[in-house]
């Protein structure tokens, strides 16, 4: 496969089955978080050092998560470093992980809440 080809590829995967949000502090980027309801997994959530324990990596998590619930995603899935501060931003807010990667990484996952409505926006 060509790259140009390809390049289409990831986007018309991207507009198709995925959503992503951006935190902004003033005209700068703090963050920014990328959900895949194709494979129910939340596919990135950063946030930059200097922006950390604001509140800004939780607003995305929830942003993330609740598209996925809304989307019909009964349990949603990712993988981090197990020896990040991700893993124990995860784990405080309920995911368990189910295993781990060829690369190391550790595979986490939450199941939908039995009172989850999906409203979150």
């Amino acid at each position: 496969m060509r790259a140009a080809s390809r390049r289409r590829s990831v986007a018309a995967s991207f507009l198709a089955d995925s959503k992503g949000w951006v935190a902004i502090d003033g005209e700068k980027i703090a963050g920014f978080s990328i959900s895949d309801r194709a494979s129910g997994s939340i596919f990135a959530l950063f946030v930059l050092p200097a922006h950390e324990r604001r509140g800004i990596g939780s607003r995305l998590h929830d942003l993330a998560l609740g598209w996925l619930w809304q989307n019909g995603a009964e349990r949603v899935w990712l993988t981090t470093d197990p020896q990040s501060k991700a893993a124990r931003f995860y784990e405080r807010r309920g995911w368990r992980v189910t295993g781990a990667t060829d690369h190391g990484d550790m595979r986490y996952e939450i199941a939908r809440p039995a009172t989850d409505t999906g409203s979150m926006r």
